[in-house]
């Protein structure tokens, strides 16, 4: 009964730097959610994967920026009562930044 990983806050990836963020809920909650903005820059990377069996798989409740040849990579699933992926904000990507969102929902 519970969120696999919340994140209250931003998220900044740089120089290189890597963030990986792997949630999951089996009961009642989303498998990632991140109450801030999501922000990749200068050949950094971010993959976030949520999986929820009774929810979202992620949410965002901000904005996404991708610069100088940043790569973010959003993967969402949820079983059942929930979308796969969910952005409640901006999606910006600039410079050679590669952002790939995916989402299923059964």
């Amino acid at each position: 009964n519970g969120s696999g990983v919340v994140i209250n806050g931003d998220s900044n990836v740089t120089d290189k730097g890597t963030l990986n963020i792997d949630g999951n809920s089996s009961t009642n909650g989303s498998g990632v959610v991140i109450n801030g903005d999501t922000n990749v820059s200068g050949n950094g990377s971010t993959d976030i994967n949520g999986n929820a069996a009774n929810g979202s798989g992620v949410v965002i409740d901000g904005n996404t920026s991708v610069t100088e040849n940043g790569s973010l990579n959003i993967d969402g699933n949820s079983s059942k009562n929930g979308d796969g992926t969910v952005i409640n904000g901006d999606v910006n990507v600039s410079g050679n930044g590669s952002t790939d969102i995916d989402g299923h929902a059964n």
